[in-house]
């Protein structure tokens, strides 16, 4: 039988002073309370949606209230689910997290046990359910963690340790999707900020400083550059690795330039100069080979997220600036390519410049390439703030020592998550509601559901790919629409009876050894969770007990071949319904021995 309930009608878009609707798929979400939070990093599923991951500030100031927060949102800027993970009395400090292609999320970050510093992976699935949560103790007194990344099955965790001696290292540790160490290395010199990749080959590429850091895939140094100590300017984002070589942006007096160098760490080019802060861009590859870089500037009175697009050869080819309604003076910027034709980025305070602005964090999801929105509009930049390429700049050989280093698990380790009110708001307009349409379907125990979507712009939102779905698991299973100015979601919720679990028991056998019904074993129509077989001989002595669904009688009993015959077999099983409640039934039947 079927039931269709409508839960609420798409109600139309209500505006704020007059502005309409963002163009569909593009969104601008404000960051509620952003100075509850810092370090607003971004990633993305196989479906589109994205995910956030924050911290506390205030775990930050006090060291206490270890507490991170995951949040998943849709293409059309929804939110999905918003949960928090946190630790007793504990501090935690998320630094970076990422989704593989199984859409399972990795979460990175340091943390405390008292005064011992630890690292933390947390892996949740797509739906925000714990998985695995692991703390690791490095080396030495002091780390901290910075960044990761995931190629290949392999999970790459890169930070800093301070040694007793005040000497820095940073370090590499590599880990499986299942978060188990593998294995570590440290290499100093280095300094206290950075971002290091998986490189296309597998190895490793850090920046440090001034210092840029190659190793092999199994950790091995393969050579260490450094930025001219006469230079003014030093890294302060990168690497990206692009056709034969990397990109680095580096900075210095207010002004920031991109270069590039070959495999062996050697200057390529240099680009012109450009007006910036100090907090780095993030850098992205467009399908045509240009790079898209996202930033900061600041004229000393407002500031604007800004992008610039740079060709193979080093070239400014555009530079834009965001102007919002309401205004926005932004810090440190991600962005993350969620489909072709769209990208989104995510921008953090200025913790660094006192006050604050109506807009201070926020969510961005443009298309590609940007349009101009109601309260959004990308202003060209003028060509002549631009400097000339610095010159004599020189990445100088660089003498390293690198040593094995280990992450020591932490036993016992114990994460909770609850959920936590969506942190973002429009920032823009007031969108519209969602229209849930709910379908339900009890099935027999012997029916599928064969579910065709009702549209061509629906989509399941568990990243399914077809348009037909044979629904077989009781469950609830979504579906979408792509136009973010109609949404409509529907939910497939497939129950079933309590079917019973048939088991078959022969009803006779052969134990001779001659390969064919040589044992007495009983089949189940489900999957048990328990099972017990007592056989009895004519005269009721108990000859076999099997405690397992896999229990199996080869003829003997004591050692020695049972007589031919009739035997009385009796056989209690257990299994877990639809509901997850445990059933049991008990069956008895005789059964012949026959040598």
């Amino acid at each position: 039988m079927m039931k269709v309930y409508i839960r609420r009608l798409v109600l139309i878009c209500l505006s704020l002073g007059g502005m309409q609707l963002l163009p569909a798929q593009d969104y601008l979400k404000a960051l509620n309370d952003a100075d509850k939070y810092f370090g607003q990093r971004i990633s993305h599923f196989s479906n589109g949606d994205v995910l956030v991951g924050n911290s506390s500030v205030e775990a930050l100031r006090t060291g206490g209230g270890g507490t991170v927060y995951l949040t998943r949102l849709d293409v059309c800027g929804n939110t999905s689910w918003s949960l928090a993970y946190h630790r007793d009395e504990e501090y935690m400090e998320i630094k970076d997290v990422i989704v593989n292609e199984a859409d399972e999320i990795f979460a990175y970050g340091s943390a405390y046990i008292g005064l011992d510093e630890l690292i933390f992976l947390l892996k949740v699935d797509g739906k925000g359910h714990i998985l695995k949560f692991q703390l690791f103790e490095p080396e030495t007194v002091d780390h901290f963690s910075y960044s990761i990344d995931l190629k290949d099955g392999l999970l790459m965790a890169y930070g800093l340790i301070l040694d007793f001696n005040t000497k820095k290292y940073g370090f590499i540790a590599v880990f499986n999707e299942s978060l188990s160490f593998r294995w570590g290395v440290k290499f100093t010199p280095f300094e206290s900020v950075g971002d290091a990749r998986i490189t296309n080959s597998g190895g490793f590429l850090c920046r440090s400083g001034p210092f840029l850091i190659k190793l092999s895939p199994e950790g091995q140094w393969e050579w260490g550059k450094q930025l001219d100590e006469g230079m003014q300017q030093i890294p302060i984002a990168g690497p990206l690795e692009v056709n034969d070589g990397y990109v680095l942006e580096v900075f210095g007096s207010g002004h920031a330039f991109f270069c590039k160098i070959d495999m062996q760490g050697r200057l390529v080019w240099t680009s012109d100069q450009f007006p910036s802060k100090a907090s780095g861009a993030d850098m992205d590859i467009l399908p045509d080979g240009k790079i898209i870089a996202t930033y900061s500037t600041d004229n000393g009175i407002e500031g604007h997220l800004c992008y610039l697009i740079l060709s193979e050869q080093g070239q400014i080819l555009e530079r834009r600036a965001l102007q919002t309604t309401p205004p926005t003076d932004p810090g440190q910027t991600y962005q993350t390519t969620v489909r072709k034709d769209r990208r989104v980025i995510a921008v953090n305070p200025d913790r660094f410049k006192p006050g604050t602005t109506p807009l201070p964090a926020f969510l961005l999801q443009i298309s590609w390439p940007p349009v101009t929105g109601d309260c959004t509009e990308w202003v060209s930049l003028p060509e002549t703030e631009l400097l000339s390429p610095v010159g004599n700049l020189q990445f100088v050989p660089l003498d390293t020592v690198t040593t094995a280093t280990v992450m020591t698990p932490i036993g016992s380790t114990i994460i909770m998550s609850h959920e936590f009110p969506t942190p973002y708001r429009e920032a823009c307009v007031d969108g519209p509601e969602t229209g849930v349409i709910r379908i339900d379907s009890l099935l027999s125990c012997t029916e599928d559901w064969l579910v065709d979507l009702p549209g061509p712009d629906y989509v399941w939102t568990d990243g399914h790919p077809e348009y037909s779905r044979l629904l077989t698991e009781s469950g609830t299973y979504q579906a979408r629409n792509e136009d973010c100015g109609n949404v409509s979601l529907y939910e497939y919720i497939l129950t079933r009876e309590n079917c019973p679990c048939s088991i078959y028991i022969p009803t006779a056998f052969s134990p001779n050894n001659d390969g064919y019904n040589d044992l007495l074993q009983c089949y189940a129509g489900c999957e048990l969770s328990d099972l017990r077989i007592r056989i009895f001989n004519r005269w009721g002595v108990l000859v076999f007990d099997g405690l397992s669904p896999a229990a199996a009688w080869d003829g003997t009993y004591r050692g020695s071949p049972s007589d031919s015959g009739i035997y009385i077999i009796l056989v209690n099983y257990f299994w877990r319904n639809e509901a997850g409640t445990v059933q049991q039934a008990t069956v008895s039947q005789e059964l012949t021995l026959i040598r």
